[in-house]
């Protein structure tokens, strides 16, 4: 069985060493379908921002009305600021996944280099944004945890 190839740079030969490289038809297949898959990650993306920005208004309001309010640590102001901090920061992954998606698409439409550069250009800053914001979650639940600790031995 014959492969075909697209050629992203303009010539037909492969060489690693160059820079060159030739997307077949197995992976311009999977990079289709990643495609797909990354756009619905983003519409899912951007449904929850804005959901959770959309609730950073309403939920100081709601914390507000509770009764038992006084039991509640923060200010009504300080609970909104939260959910639409957070929701911000739902947007940004989203925002790189789109971008991916549609250049990924429109790179293997076109044979652009250009558009397939910043389509991964895109994915890497999707895994940065997203590994560090779990670096930055998972200290904050290890302080949370130690300061569970240090608060269960003193009482």
């Amino acid at each position: 069985m014959e492969e075909s190839y697209t050629v992203i740079d303009g010539t037909s030969e492969f060489s690693q060493g160059n820079g060159r490289f030739v997307i077949d038809s197995t992976m311009e297949d999977y990079l289709k379908t990643t495609s797909g898959w990354a756009i619905f990650l983003a519409v899912l993306g951007f449904i929850s921002a804005g959901l959770m920005i959309i609730g950073g208004f309403f939920a100081g309001a709601i914390f507000s009305m509770v009764s038992n309010a006084r039991a509640i640590p923060f200010n009504s102001f300080t609970i909104s600021s939260i959910y639409i901090f957070f929701g911000l920061l739902l947007f940004f992954p989203a925002l790189y996944m789109m971008r991916f998606a549609n250049k990924t698409r429109d790179a293997l439409a076109t044979g652009s280099q250009d558009l397939i550069r910043d389509a991964f250009m895109n994915l890497k800053s999707y895994y940065k944004f997203t590994g560090i914001m779990v670096a930055a979650l998972m200290g904050v639940y290890l302080l949370v945890i130690i300061g569970a600790i240090g608060l269960g031995a003193i009482s």
